[in-house]
């Protein structure tokens, strides 16, 4: 592939990683003033425990909620990763871009299908009255979220032994590093 295409890839993964996150946001912010009372009254804002019973309203409009949201934050991972592809020479540095990706993408894959196949039948997901069965939910968020952590720390890593090696004063090297961990906050 040329570069061209990595960067047209590039912002392919940033459009979806947007478009995953705002899918719901016109509807919710139209009719924000509408439906807010009758979400409170369905559970939103409560923990999940001291959500009424029957609040199945609730768990649905989560669902699709938490698998955009994998999906999200996937995409986002992979249009960081090939901005560095574009920014950082090196066979070495895109060797292990390409591990991190592939791990991302895994990540991405295995938790979309895990949150998307929570119960079966699906419909148990925000029923609980459904006979079904559900994986144990505690365990999946740790387990989403513990490798989520880990390779956002290694992305925000991965570039710094690239910035060291640049051959500017030590304070913009510096300067660098911290913009660099900014844009990952």
């Amino acid at each position: 592939m040329s570069d061209m295409s990595y960067v047209a890839l590039d912002h392919w993964c940033q459009r979806l990683s947007l478009y995953s996150y705002v899918q719901y946001l016109p509807p919710n912010l139209m009719f924000t003033r509408l439906t807010t009372p009758l979400d409170a009254a369905h559970g939103l804002g409560k923990h999940a425990t001291a959500v009424p019973e029957g609040s199945a309203y609730f768990f649905a409009v989560l669902y699709p909620e938490e698998i955009l949201y994998i999906v999200g934050f996937a995409l986002v991972k992979l249009s960081v990763l090939l901005f560095y592809r574009r920014i950082f020479p090196g066979h070495r540095f895109k060797q292990a871009l390409w591990i991190v990706a592939f791990l991302v993408v895994g990540w991405g894959v295995s938790m979309t299908f895990t949150s998307a196949l929570q119960c079966i039948p699906i419909r148990k997901s925000w029923n609980p009255s459904i006979p079904g069965k559900c994986i144990n939910l505690h365990a999946y968020y740790f387990g989403q979220a513990i490798p989520n952590s880990i390779t956002d720390g290694i992305i925000l890593l991965l570039p710094l032994p690239s910035l060291w090696k640049l051959q500017v004063p030590r304070s913009q090297k510096v300067a660098l590093i911290v913009i660099f961990f900014l844009g990952g906050l």
